[in-house]
């Protein structure tokens, strides 16, 4: 593929032929050149060159040491950042993670060999065309993530590519090569030495890929356990907005405690999930409107929407929008009466006024149309503790 053309940006160009003037090699790497060959959108336009870190610096108007002592400076254009890292080889790797040094090198060859798959270890040189030393362009072709080199080595060094590559299988809608496969199982035990933020990451991209349903693979491979208790869901049907609270409904209860404190999930998508598992227990499809109200009490309006667009319940959709169309209250805010209503109306200060405020509510669940303040001052009057 030496000769074939790729639709570089001017700006990362010039940041090429900066390099190629002062007499540096440099190359475009990364997903560029497998996401343009699959006329997928490119994002990131990542560099890889001889210059070292001090002299990239030296080059450019404006940089940021990104990660220097790993080799990478990020260049600005002027309209986006560009990392631009030393070719290097990788130390020794510790806690299945990062090299605990690298060594700069001034061959790309030596640089590609260092890489993941064979998909990402292709490079792109303004002159020389494509540098596709492991067949990666016909794996791109062919629809196959294959780890350059040895596969067991590869995991053994950074135990996050095995999620890598299925993450990548699941984007691409590739196929995990069998030996790549074999190797991930194997080596599945050491995702234990992970970061739950770095484990969360792979598996949000997964779900929110155009093939989520291929995050149950992990659990087929023996790679992570989900022990999953709600088959029916089928992920691709939902919302991406709503796709990581069906995930973890698609999980038994234990697993998905385990995988909420796993994953170091924000409280608020702690309670999400929860209440939305919490809501399936509950929901029948019998419910009454008034049942429907107390949901909405309970757990609010957003988990129980989130439910009704994960479980496709159309009827209880339009229940909740008509409720809120019509605007029968179904809280305390929604209410035609305060707290400073019953005390002007003669009711005793203090806990009384909740318990009354609250006697009001679940009337007006039932008898929406009493929603008046005279009406429901009545009502409590005659209905007092």
């Amino acid at each position: 593929m030496k000769n074939t053309s790729f639709n570089l940006p001017a700006d990362v160009r010039d940041i090429l032929l900066t390099f190629e003037k002062l007499g540096y090699d440099a190359y475009i790497v990364g997903g560029f050149v497998r996401d343009s060959i699959l006329n997928r959108q490119i994002n990131d336009f990542d560099i890889a060159t001889d210059a070292l870190p001090d002299e990239i610096e030296s080059l450019f108007s404006k940089t940021f040491p990104q990660g220097k002592s790993f080799g990478t400076v990020a260049v600005f254009t002027g309209e986006r950042w560009v990392e631009v890292t030393t070719f290097r080889h990788d130390g020794e790797y510790v806690g299945a993670r990062k090299p605990r040094n690298v060594t700069f090198s001034k061959r790309i060859e030596e640089d590609l060999q260092r890489r993941d798959f064979t998909v990402n270890a292709v490079a792109y040189h303004i002159k020389k065309g494509v540098i596709d030393l492991f067949n990666g362009v016909n794996d791109i072709h062919n629809g196959i993530i294959r780890a350059v080199g040895d596969p067991i080595c590869r995991f053994n060094e950074d135990a996050l590519r095995i999620l890598r590559a299925y993450r990548f299988a699941a984007v691409l809608g590739f196929s995990i090569e069998e030996e790549t496969r074999r190797a991930a199982i194997k080596s599945a035990s050491l995702l234990d030495l992970i970061s739950g933020e770095r484990v969360r990451e792979e598996l949000f991209k997964i779900l929110e890929s155009d093939n989520p349903d291929e995050i149950w693979k992990l659990d087929e491979d023996g790679i992570l356990s989900f022990n999953i208790a709600k088959a029916s869901i089928s992920l691709k049907d939902v919302a991406k907005e709503e796709i990581m609270a069906a995930f973890f409904l698609c999980l038994s209860e234990n697993s998905r405690g385990y995988y909420i404190h796993r994953l170091r999930l924000s409280n608020e998508q702690s309670k999400k999930i929860r209440d939305v598992a919490e809501i399936d227990k509950i929901y029948k499809r019998e419910f009454d409107r008034a049942s429907v109200k107390r949901l909405m009490f309970r757990f609010g309006v957003n988990p129980l929407i989130s439910y009704a667009l994960i479980s496709k319940e159309q009827d209880l959709l339009k229940l909740i929008k008509d409720i809120e169309y019509t605007k029968e209250p179904y809280n305390l805010s929604g209410l035609n009466l305060t707290g400073n209503d019953l005390i002007d109306a003669g009711f005793e200060a203090g806990r009384n006024i909740g318990i009354m405020m609250k006697n009001a509510l679940e009337h007006c669940i039932e008898v929406p149309k009493d929603n008046k303040k005279d009406i429901l001052i009545s009502y409590l009057k005659n209905n007092a503790l």
